[in-house]
């Protein structure tokens, strides 16, 4: 299965915090048809809630050790917490006719947790902005731990051009505006190999703007790497007049620029806007060298 791994150095930590003031939940997305051959890893730490949310009403679940975990289940939501300070367990959740398949364990390090379970696969379309290589998806595998990621499973550099019609570029400040939307970024090198992003995206029009956080890539000399994100609030939808932050903590960073990718979708026209931002991060906190929007 091929993932896109969603994880925290122990260095990080600090920083996604501060980043966040409201508290941080890390968001992981899988997809359904995944699941049903390789099961997913699901962490849960005492103290705090994990949160599962199915793309259908929950049928029924199975629960391999019982006394490990407290489970609530309505409609489309599950809630777990441990009821153990250690432990792992199989779990197989029954939703739209498909048992999915997960390993529950608990771990040491406390925080929030949500799990997007998607229905389909994303359709990838080879798009970009002008003159931007459009990267693979990989998609998500477990939660910030601290245990050996796992490598993305697409790294070639044989990535398409594709022309698409290009709304806006800014090439200083590390911000744009577009069709109701406001874009900031700005990134530093926290360690060795440890870049953090900051993304900001303020809805300035009158329609709902959609970001699947699924959609989200960072790639850097035609590889994609990896990397652990917190978004505030946990939520995909963007209504007028509020703003989703997001922060983007990226792993094996090597010298040299980067790029972060994502989709924003504008509900009121239906066009997705596929943005680019290019960063060289130093151990100074600077803004996107770069922003480029294509409208797919």
């Amino acid at each position: 299965m091929r993932t896109l791994i969603f994880l925290v150095a122990i260095g990080l930590s600090a920083l996604a915090q501060a980043a966040a003031p409201t508290g941080p939940r890390t968001t992981t997305v899988y997809y359904a048809p995944e699941l049903t051959s390789t099961a997913g890893i699901i962490e849960v730490s005492p103290h705090f809630t994990t949160v599962l949310r199915f793309p259908g009403r929950i049928e029924d679940y199975y629960l391999g050790d019982e006394p490990l975990l407290k489970i609530k289940a309505q409609d489309n939501v599950f809630v777990i917490w441990p009821l153990q300070r250690a432990g792992r367990t199989d779990l197989h959740v029954l939703v739209n006719g498909q048992s999915l398949e997960f390993i529950v364990e608990v771990v040491a390090e406390g925080q929030p947790r949500e799990y997007i379970i998607k229905e389909h696969l994303p359709y990838r379309r080879p798009t970009a902005p002008v003159s931007v290589t459009a990267p693979t998806q990989p998609r998500a595998s477990s939660t910030p731990s601290y245990t050996a990621p796992t490598k993305p499973a697409a790294t070639s550099t044989e990535t398409p051009q594709i022309a698409v019609r290009k709304v806006a570029e800014a090439n200083e400040g590390g911000q744009i505006a577009f069709a109701g939307a406001k874009v900031e970024g700005s990134a530093r090198l926290v360690a060795p190999g440890q870049v953090a992003a900051f993304l900001s995206i303020a809805n300035t029009g009158v329609a709902n703007l959609v970001i699947d956080p699924g959609e989200l890539e960072v790639r850097q000399n035609g590889n994609l790497l990896e990397y652990l994100l917190i978004r505030t609030p946990p939520e995909d939808v963007v209504p007028p007049t509020r703003a989703l932050t997001m922060t983007v903590q990226i792993m094996d960073a090597k010298a040299g620029p980067l790029e972060v990718f994502f989709n924003v979708r504008d509900e009121g026209s239906g066009v997705i806007y596929r943005v680019a931002l290019e960063f060289w991060p130093t151990d100074k906190l600077s803004p996107a060298r770069k922003i480029t929007v294509g409208a797919l």
